[in-house]
């Protein structure tokens, strides 16, 4: 029989080829052979993530925080799983707690961003989007966030040009040529908003949201 650290490493390698249920199995059974072993909780979190059951991944990453509540990424993880079920006091708590433990991990500042952003609070969630670039200055994610908060506040010009930032590092960036084209298509510059449709089609072909991009930039051409 496998032992539960074996249990924990194959499971984190089934996370990553996206077989979160064999994963699941793999951290389960780790956790049951080993209750003291913290990874396996947290694998499972992991899990529950991506098979998009958020509260039970709260209920494993808080599980492995109280065995070893000196590692920040369990908080962290936490936080964003509270953050994906929609309870945004507890996301924060949880995040804040994160940053107790580790105050320059970039990614806790980008989703208190998000939690800002979501509730319209959108100079709050830049100055967060702007501190965690601050600690990674190539932090794709708070390079989008930033882009995402630019449109909202109606900064259209900055926010294409804080779009291709993250293009410029990541040019297949669905999210990043999707919402660019949205740009385009406020500042009815409807060429460059077909060009980010068929960027993104071909990125993903027959995506709702690109066809949707698409059809909308040719009525702007009165095509």
């Amino acid at each position: 029989m496998a032992s539960a650290e074996e249990m924990v490493t194959q499971g984190e390698k089934l996370l990553t080829e996206g077989d979160y249920s064999p994963a699941l199995v793999q951290f389960t059974s780790a956790g049951e052979q080993k209750p003291d072993l913290a990874q396996a909780f947290f694998g499972a979190g992991n899990a529950y993530l991506g098979l998009m059951q958020f509260g039970k991944a709260v209920e494993q990453f808080e599980r492995a925080g109280k065995i070893d509540p000196k590692n920040y990424l369990y908080p962290h993880k936490e936080g964003y799983a509270y953050l994906r079920k929609g309870v945004m006091k507890n996301a924060r708590q949880a995040i804040e707690q994160s940053i107790k433990l580790k105050a320059d991990y970039a990614p806790n500042y980008y989703l208190l961003g998000q939690i800002h952003l979501l509730a319209s609070e959108n100079d709050t969630a830049m100055g967060y989007f702007e501190k965690a670039l601050s600690l990674d200055k190539d932090y794709i994610d708070a390079l989008l966030g930033k882009a995402d908060t630019l449109a909202k506040m109606g900064k259209l010009e900055e926010a294409v040009s804080a779009y291709q930032q993250v293009l410029a590092r990541d040019e297949g960036n669905i999210n990043a040529v999707y919402r660019q084209g949205r740009v385009y298509l406020k500042l009815k510059q409807f060429e460059k908003a077909k060009k980010s449709a068929e960027r993104a089609l071909s990125l993903k072909p027959s995506w709702e949201r690109g066809m949707m991009l698409l059809g909308e930039a040719l009525r702007g051409l009165g095509k």
